[in-house]
């Protein structure tokens, strides 16, 4: 049996994991030291130190069922750049850090200005 696990372990290891989050959970790539007042008046003490830093959505889940019997939808899809304001709850999953949150905890959507 411990030739299976180790069988199991070696090809887990050279796989690459598909995620699907459950529900109305967000997994989120958080930007690395982003500037994120683009369209936002923010206090430079703010942009020095933000409190609510900015990641692109990596994967969501199909939302939450409503008490009607419906599915609301989490507003966010993969490749999203979003302002989140969540705890630091993180998944490694294919070599990459991730940040997991519930997606009320995503604040908005980040978009580019047509010119």
């Amino acid at each position: 049996m411990s030739n299976g696990l180790k069988l199991l372990d070696k090809k887990r290891e050279s796989a690459e994991e598909i995620v699907q989050p459950l529900g109305n959970i967000v997994l989120i790539k958080p930007d690395k030291g982003a500037e994120f007042e683009r369209g936002i008046a923010m206090p430079e003490s703010v942009r020095k130190n933000p409190k609510y830093p900015r990641g692109t959505v990596y994967a969501t889940g199909p939302g939450r069922m409503l008490e009607s019997g419906q599915m609301c939808p989490t507003g966010v899809k993969a490749g999203d750049v979003v302002i989140y304001n969540a705890p630091d709850i993180f998944a490694k999953i294919n070599e990459i850090e991730l940040l997991v949150v519930d997606s009320a905890m995503i604040l908005a959507i980040v978009s580019e200005k047509d010119a």
